[in-house]
């Protein structure tokens, strides 16, 4: 099911030919609300993120979440501030693998692609910074297999983001 991880969940049931996605979806959240205490932030994170925003870097989230799962992810709540802009999954036309996500994200903030690096830890993370022209670094934590992902940055821990080069 690795294929299903970072995108929407109803592009996922769909690829998973769910008879009926829109029940699946709702079954689907029923159980993340059940569940969703138990989601924990990976460590580090939290950390690397204030280190970020004192050292004056801007911080976004392009994520393939609508703004509903996103706001009920309580990991997110704990995180939320160090960033700017959020892209959600209703905010482009077409969600991740398309460049869509990404642009739109530089149309908010005014930036252009050289002046961003996109952190994710799916092929479909990968494949939006690809065609949007903008450098990537590839999560190794986690549970994603890697192998089909060449990315410019590979980060084994939260806090090698700090360690890259501004160029």
């Amino acid at each position: 099911l690795y294929f299903t991880l970072g995108i929407p969940g109803q592009v996922a049931f769909v690829r998973l030919g769910v008879e009926d996605p829109e029940s699946a979806y709702r079954l689907w959240h029923t159980y993340f609300m059940k569940y969703n205490s138990t989601v924990k932030l990976f460590d580090g994170i939290a950390d690397t993120l204030k280190a970020l925003k004192e050292k004056g870097f801007h911080s976004g989230i392009v994520t393939s979440k609508t703004y509903r799962e996103f706001a009920d992810d309580t990991s997110s709540r704990e995180i939320i501030g160090y960033f700017e802009t959020v892209v959600g999954r209703t905010d482009s036309p077409r969600p991740k693998p398309f460049a869509d996500p990404l642009l739109t994200y530089m149309e908010r903030t005014q930036t252009r692609p050289e002046d961003i690096l996109y952190i994710g830890d799916a092929i479909y993370d990968y494949q939006c910074a690809q065609s949007a022209g903008v450098d990537f670094g590839l999560v190794m934590w986690g549970s994603h297999p890697k192998e089909r992902i060449d990315a410019r940055y590979s980060l084994k821990t939260p806090n090698d983001i700090l360690n890259i080069s501004c160029e």
